[in-house]
């Protein structure tokens, strides 16, 4: 599968070798996009290729930002989550030109900070391996020379579900967790129903990976080359 992948990948990019070949890991958190990333990013250097790895989760705006006031959960996950202003200045645009510097980072989240990252010169031929949430939102979806959709709807239901549950916990201690619970459901799922409905990704991806069966994941390629 990771070599079905990194031919399409290559196939996708042959035409423009002056720039870089920019490819979107699209998913719900919890489906193995990073980890898919990375081991993309491996197959391919060892294919001699210059990778540059990157993800949303170094482009999220300030928490203060992330939550506004009176702003719907679900909605806010979705429209204000990630700076992609910067996302793109810093690293799409310049990847997609091929010349300049870039800068593969610029929040770090837990920390709820931005980070100095040093710039680096965009080399011409690399690929770019992005993943992330909502990466087929119209504000994004020019950017990519191949997009990779990975589902895992069965998988994340059984975590959701064990997460839901505090064997241990009773009264006011297990109502404060399905307090908790229902807030991340509310944002979360309900924010990522949002995007699916609204963009339909899975039919713009050029690959859905099936990923629910970590053991013998399914790859369906739609982009005829």
């Amino acid at each position: 599968m990771l070599d079905e992948l990194c031919d399409a990948i290559e196939t996708a990019g042959a035409s423009s070798q002056w720039r870089v070949t920019l490819v979107a890991i699209d998913g719900q958190s919890g489906s193995g996009k990073s980890t898919l990333g990375d081991e993309l990013a491996s197959r391919l250097r060892s294919r001699g290729r210059a990778v540059v790895r990157s993800t949303t989760d170094s482009f999220h705006n300030s928490r203060a930002e992330r939550f506004p006031p009176g702003v719907d959960p679900a909605e806010g996950y979705l429209a204000h989550s990630h700076d992609l202003d910067t996302l793109r200045s810093v690293l799409l645009d310049p990847m997609r030109a091929g010349v300049g510097v870039y800068r593969s980072a610029a929040f770090d989240e837990p920390s709820d900070a931005p980070v100095d990252v040093d710039p680096e010169p965009v080399c011409p031929g690399s690929v770019l391996i992005f993943d992330g949430l909502f990466l087929h939102r119209r504000e994004l979806r020019e950017y990519w020379d191949y997009s990779i959709f990975v589902t895992a709807p069965e998988r994340i239901r059984r975590a959701s579900e064990r997460y839901a549950i505090v064997e241990s916990a009773s009264g006011t201690e297990a109502l404060l967790h399905l307090c908790w619970w229902w807030s991340v459901a509310r944002r979360y799922h309900e924010g990522w129903r949002l995007y699916v409905e609204a963009v339909m990704p899975e039919s713009i991806a050029d690959s859905v990976l099936d990923n629910d069966d970590l053991a013998g994941p399914t790859l369906t390629s739609k982009r005829s080359w």
